[in-house]
């Protein structure tokens, strides 16, 4: 009963076995990622609002023909 009490008040975050526990990994690939997927979510709708929109698919009046 001991030693299951010491696994449960283990530190959290202890980095003793990072190289086998997984979630210790996927925390600090996450804290990474997550400012690059930011920016890009941001720029583009910056890049949406400045109306860069998909202008090959937009009718233009000009080289339509009229009846």
């Amino acid at each position: 009963m001991t030693a299951t009490l010491g696994k449960v008040l283990a530190c959290a975050s202890c980095a003793t076995s990072a190289y086998g526990d997984r979630t210790f990994n996927w925390a600090y690939t996450a804290l990474m990622a997550v400012p690059f997927v930011v920016l890009v979510v941001v720029g583009t709708i910056f890049v949406w609002n400045a109306g860069y929109r998909l202008r090959w698919r937009r009718t233009n009046p000009i080289n339509e023909e009229t009846t």
